[in-house]
């Protein structure tokens, strides 16, 4: 198998319970996937469980669902869209959201998002500003004054409300 590049991984399923479990009919008519279509995909052996046959359906179900919806809309003719999922391990409980196909490097997986720490790192906006303003000002007094003397007004009218 030939190595990723670094922003990459291989998908992982996410296999994580939650709390709370879903009628398999309402997430079927949530997803828009009819029960020919989750029939369908049970009979081609993709989908690990019949949700006709189930009273509720776990947060690992919803997500195989959501995929299978997602590659079967795609466009992919049936038989392109089994070669494509025999590459993955099953049940294909993997988030659509994080999962794409490359064709020089197959199923890859995009890491997460790490989420800031505390508020600490979270760059201020003044210093975000700080760093692009003045070539903006310079540029925008070149090619559109009007809308800088707009943008100075509505700074004005801030300024002057703020002190009352």
């Amino acid at each position: 198998m030939k190595e990723l590049p670094h922003w990459w991984s291989r998908p992982l399923r996410d296999p994580h319970e939650t709390l709370f479990s879903f009628n398999p009919g309402d997430v079927l008519a949530d997803l828009r996937i009819t029960s020919d279509e989750a029939h369908r995909w049970r009979s081609a052996r993709w989908l690990s469980f019949d949700p006709s046959d189930l009273v509720q359906l776990n947060r690992p179900q919803e997500l195989e669902l959501t995929f299978l919806r997602d590659l079967a809309r795609s466009g992919l003719g049936h038989d392109l869209m089994g070669n494509w999922l025999a590459r993955l391990d099953r049940p294909f409980q993997y988030d659509s959201a994080r999962v794409a196909f490359s064709f020089t490097h197959g199923w890859v997986q995009a890491p997460p998002t790490p989420e800031p720490d505390s508020e600490e790192d979270e760059q201020d906006p003044f210093e975000i500003l700080e760093d692009f303003i003045d070539e903006w000002i310079e540029q925008t007094a070149s090619e559109d004054p009007e809308n800088l003397r707009a943008i100075r007004d509505r700074i004005d009218k801030a300024l002057a409300e703020s002190t009352d």
